[in-house]
């Protein structure tokens, strides 16, 4: 999914093409990013994608199903095993990636590997990895490859969040943690060795492997939330089904994440969205209320008035 940076998404096609992974399937969504996106994305496939099989995509037929995704969808672009959409709705994080996963169902995919733009892959055998743990484990509903950061910190596992731990502690421990260079107190360890993969309970939403008819058993990603939480709402829609999301080190991606400083005001104002869709996930899916909540949101306002100082 392309949201106004595509060089991200250029960057992204090259690492594709150069660990050989050009023979997969190729998707992207541009998601009303209202720039130069597209015309920049066409060029760029236009002059270096390879053709070496027919169009995924006949521009002439290919519809989709669900209606609000139909309206607002289009095909730019096809050029053998890539297609090039556009949106003329900005769907957020999980609705476009919800729409890029009707489009991998219409065209009768058995795995979706949904991908954020700044991603870069490293690993040939990426895919045929998830491919083989979704095959030996019929309860995995969805899976994560090891992502490093640039900083070279781990992007994910997680496990599950503790009611005490985020309303009182998490926040000071982890500040302090962070100053000496270590992870988070609620990463997950013990997925970093495990060599066939293991069962954790969130991975990262930058790449999230699943398999198809799992992705819908789930009812894909809430759009509840914008772009915060999505993760941990999807841990919980797994658990509630009786499967599992699975963890494998032995595949590494690299993520490219922002780094840019942004003014306090804007912290601010960043931490508490995240706030308003991180409650959203506790009410809905943690089922917490009354004192529990308020007790959340008293040190959720503290942090977002020290981020203001």
């Amino acid at each position: 999914m392309n949201y106004k940076k595509y060089s991200d998404s250029v960057n992204l096609l090259q690492s594709l093409l150069g660990t050989g992974l050009n023979g997969a399937d190729i998707v992207i969504l541009d998601n009303a990013s209202g720039n130069e996106s597209l015309p920049e994305l066409r060029a760029w496939i236009e002059a270096h994608f390879p053709t070496e099989c027919e169009d995924i995509i006949n521009t002439d037929t290919f519809t989709l199903t669900e209606p609000r995704f139909a309206e607002s969808l289009r095909v730019e672009y096809v050029k053998g095993r890539l297609a090039l959409f556009s949106s003329t709705e900005n769907f957020g994080f999980s609705g476009g990636n919800n729409a890029l996963a009707h489009i991998g169902q219409r065209l009768g995919y058995e795995f979706l590997y949904l991908l954020n733009s700044d991603i870069l892959f490293t690993d040939p055998l990426s895919v045929r990895k998830l491919e083989a743990l979704h095959d030996s484990d019929p309860k995995a509903y969805a899976s994560g490859p090891c992502i490093i950061n640039y900083d070279g910190s781990f992007d994910s596992p997680f496990r599950r969040d503790s009611f005490w731990g985020d309303a009182i502690y998490y926040g000071p421990v982890n500040r302090i943690r962070r100053l000496f260079g270590l992870p988070m107190l609620q990463f997950d360890f013990r997925a970093l060795s495990q060599p066939r993969g293991t069962q954790v309970y969130k991975i990262s939403g930058a790449a999230m492997f699943f398999p198809t008819d799992r992705f819908f058993d789930l009812g894909g990603l809430d759009e509840g939330v914008w772009l915060s939480s999505e993760e941990a709402i999807l841990g919980e829609k797994v658990l509630k089904a009786g499967g599992k999301i699975m963890y494998l080190p032995t595949t590494v991606l690299l993520h490219v994440k922002a780094s840019a400083p942004r003014p306090k005001s804007k912290k601010a104002e960043i931490l508490s969205n995240h706030f308003r869709q991180r409650n959203y996930y506790y009410r809905t899916y943690r089922g917490i209320t009354g004192w529990r909540m308020a007790l959340l949101r008293a040190g959720q306002l503290l942090r977002i008035a020290l981020a203001r100082l």
